[in-house]
Order: C-alpha cells, then sequence, then structure tokens
C-alpha cells in the first residue's frame, strides 16, 4: 500500500507540473480531472509567492517537535474534524481510537481548548447569483461535491442551503472515514501521500512556494480542510484591511506545526490573500 501511494505521488505532482505558472488563471482547479485523494477540485486564484516566506530549517522547536508526522497528521485531521463537528452541529463520531488512544488523552486539554476557535464558525447563506463566476476561487465551498456528479457551483441558486450543507456533510464523511481507518490500522493512504510530499518539500527547495506545490498540498485533507477553515470564517467581517487583525488569522497547534515541520509558511500568504479578496466580495452583497 506505501508503495501504491509513493506511485500515486509521483502522479500527482507529475500531473502538477504539466501546468506552468503562465497559464495559471482564474479558472485553474487543483486539478485538470477528479482529485484521486476525494478532496474538493478548489478553484484556484492567481497569486505571486513570497519565496521568502519559506520557514528556515533552524526555526525554534515547539511542544509537538517530539511527535511523529503520523501522530500529527492524526492530531491535525481530528482537530479539524471537531471544526466540522460544530459547523454541521454534529456529535463527534470518533469516541473509540485505539492507534491514537495515548494522543488524545495527551492532549486533550489542547484539543477542548481550541472549541472556543471552532464555535465561531457558521454556514454562510449566500446565494450563487451573488458571486461572480470568477470570484469561485474565494469560495472554496463551492467546489464541495453534492453528489457523483454535481459541486455546489452547479446547483440552482434556490437551493444553494441545502446543497451547500450536503457538500459540507459528504466532506465531513470522508474525514471522519479516514480518521476510522486511523484508529484502526494507524495508517491510511492519504497520510502515506502526506508523508512523501513533506519529504519532496523538504528535499526539493525550488518545489516551494509555487502554484504547483499549493496543488499537491490542497490535495491532502488537512491543506483542504485549512483552506475551507480559514476562507470560511473570514466571512465574519467584510473590510478587507480587518484581515491581518481578524482573530480567524490563526491556526490551531496542529496546523501550524504541520506549515512547519514542511516549511510551507508560504501557504499563509495566499490564505491572507484569498480572505482579503472574499471579503470584498462579501462587502459587495452585504450592501445589496
Amino acid at each position: 500500500m506505501k508503495y501504491l501511494s509513493y506511485l500515486a505521488f509521483l502522479t500527482l505532482l507529475f500531473a502538477c507540473s504539466l501546468t506552468s505558472e503562465k497559464e495559471f488563471m482564474a479558472y485553474e482547479r487543483v486539478d485538470k480531472e477528479e482529485v484521486a485523494s476525494g478532496m474538493p477540485n478548489f478553484y484556484l486564484m492567481e497569486h505571486q509567492f513570497s519565496k521568502t516566506s519559506r520557514a528556515p530549517a533552524s526555526a525554534k522547536k515547539s511542544h509537538l517537535s517530539h511527535v511523529s508526522n503520523r501522530k500529527l497528521y492524526f492530531l491535525t485531521l481530528y482537530s479539524q474534524h471537531l471544526w466540522f463537528s460544530e459547523v454541521l452541529s454534529r456529535e463527534n463520531e470518533l469516541n473509540y481510537c485505539p492507534s491514537f488512544h495515548h494522543e488524545v488523552v495527551s492532549h486533550s486539554q489542547k484539543i477542548t481548548s481550541m472549541r472556543a476557535l471552532y464555535s465561531g464558525a457558521y454556514l454562510k447563506e449566500q446565494k450563487i447569483e451573488q458571486i461572480d463566476s470568477r470570484s469561485l476561487a474565494y469560495f472554496p465551498e463551492y467546489a464541495l461535491q453534492v453528489d457523483g456528479s454535481r459541486e455546489v457551483a452547479d446547483v440552482s441558486e434556490s437551493y444553494v442551503k441545502d446543497f451547500m450543507k450536503r457538500g459540507l456533510n459528504r466532506h465531513y464523511e470522508k474525514n471522519l472515514h479516514e480518521l476510522k481507518e486511523l484508529c484502526e490500522t494507524g495508517r491510511s493512504d492519504n497520510y502515506y501521500i502526506f508523508e512523501n510530499l513533506s519529504r519532496h518539500l523538504n528535499d526539493h527547495p525550488e518545489f516551494h512556494a509555487s502554484h504547483d506545490a499549493l496543488k499537491a498540498l490542497l490535495k491532502t485533507p488537512i491543506f483542504a480542510n485549512m483552506l475551507l477553515f480559514q476562507s470560511m470564517l473570514g466571512d465574519r467581517i467584510a473590510l478587507p484591511q480587518a484581515i491581518n487583525s481578524f482573530p480567524f488569522n490563526v491556526y490551531n497547534d496542529f496546523e501550524e506545526e504541520v506549515v512547519s515541520r514542511t516549511r510551507v509558511n508560504w501557504i499563509k500568504g495566499y490564505f491572507v490573500a484569498l480572505k482579503s479578496k472574499r471579503a470584498s466580495q462579501v462587502a459587495r452583497y452585504r450592501v445589496k
């Protein structure tokens, strides 16, 4: 399984490399086809990455530095699962996890304290006709699948709220399925893809701060969830200049460690730019 996942990862990188940065337009997506990892095929915006934002190898160690990549991956995905539980008003459906029982118990206080962060999440009721098709990159949740062939962006505006919730529930179920697999076996295909990507990012600095690297990251659940988390919570404000001081311009401890360990601090710049542009759109339809 690990060998097959590595082959899938190499295919993923090769597919990303087929699109040059000059071709990276507002309608560009994470993949030309369906994303093999099961993550949303997000619309992506044009963005000029800063090469200087890649964290140095000698970055200060955190209290999670002793945690293995496998355990960190689980803790990050689990904390994001709790966020989706809050958004969808669902009870935590993962109460038994033999493979990571020690990690859940050891970090229970930190996980519980994150609920204050997640409590600000809510399901925005924006209508499709209020969102210019050129702005879909600022609303990643519109790329969520509602069934085998349709995304939220494909449905009639009169049903957008119901389909948005269906899309989020479908995504929640995918995360929950992987978490159950991790809890039972300690491994998952998407974890191996993340592990291989982390190794590639550390071994190939030239791959950093690029559109290809962004696409590869967003094919992994923890970064796909991070994009949804950062963008959707940004609707609490409507002024772009307030983004940098907005309280949700933060990440939970597990996400911070993942970003630091993979040395992709540059992705935060993409999230900030997205939230700023999204806030401008939100302000426009709020005025209406």
